[in-house]
């Protein structure tokens, strides 16, 4: 008989699937999403879709949405969490797929510095911490100082300088390579009292005798110490016990 010809409509070779590259990097740190960029499909009759493979609480979509897929979009996870993610790309005739990870690297989260605020100029060894994380290291920056002793370790000490304003801060770097938001501690240097003036003073006899003393910054103050009971008493002048002539100096 005659030949019979029969069309047969074949769809060409699907897309190659490619999901993109990692994000595993530091990157992601801090953050929980990611912008995919997967091959787009070509053909009309080719459909794109991402799945997750590994991970909990991930969606797909625009920032504020989970729904919108496409080879161009948001990808929301944890903070802290890996993920496996697949970009499939399907035709009637065969399917490809590829994958790619998304690690959400979490920002070590610093207390904040204990330490004085306060302190004379020129004290040495004064003492600084934050709470110690495991596998974190400690960037420290003193202005109005120096760090004396602690390297990179969550507590150090520190001599200041001259009277003036001072800082310490501290950036924690944990062990997933990330950076945590700077801490800062602001510390005034207040400037050493100058030695006070008191006039030599005496009579003839016993009995008491008036002490003035000079010299004080404006916001100072005095304080008298009395030999005979070794006590104190705090003000510009000091009226003494009954002075004999074996009584000590006062200072």
């Amino acid at each position: 008989g005659n030949p019979t010809n029969v069309n047969v409509p074949v769809s060409p070779t699907v897309t190659p699937a490619a999901a993109g590259s990692n994000q595993t990097g530091t990157a992601t740190c801090g953050k929980d999403n990611v912008t995919l960029d997967a091959t787009p499909v070509i053909e009309t009759f080719e459909e794109g879709t991402w799945s997750i493979i590994s991970g909990s609480n991930g969606s797909f979509g625009s920032p504020g949405t989970s729904t919108s897929y496409g080879p161009v979009g948001i990808f929301h996870g944890t903070e802290g969490d890996q993920y496996t993610l697949r970009w499939t790309v399907t035709s009637a005739c065969s399917t490809t797929w590829d994958e790619m990870n998304v690690t959400f690297r979490q920002k070590p989260i610093t207390s904040t510095i204990a330490g004085l605020n306060e302190v004379c100029e020129g004290t040495v060894l004064v003492d600084y911490s934050v709470e110690a994380s495991s596998g974190s290291t400690y960037d420290w920056t003193i202005t109005g100082g120096t760090k004396t002793s602690g390297g990179n370790s969550n507590q150090i000490q520190v001599t200041w300088g001259t009277a003036g304003a001072g800082n310490v801060r501290v950036v924690e770097t944990n062990s997933a390579n990330c950076e945590g938001n700077s801490k800062n501690r602001s510390v005034t240097k207040n400037p050493n009292p100058v030695a006070p003036q008191v006039s030599d003073n005496g009579r003839f006899g016993s009995g008491q005798l008036t002490l003035a003393a000079s010299g004080a910054p404006e916001d100072g103050s005095y304080n008298w110490y009395d030999p005979s009971d070794n006590s104190f008493e705090s003000g510009t002048f000091h009226e003494t016990e009954i002075i004999e002539a074996s009584t000590p100096n006062y200072r």
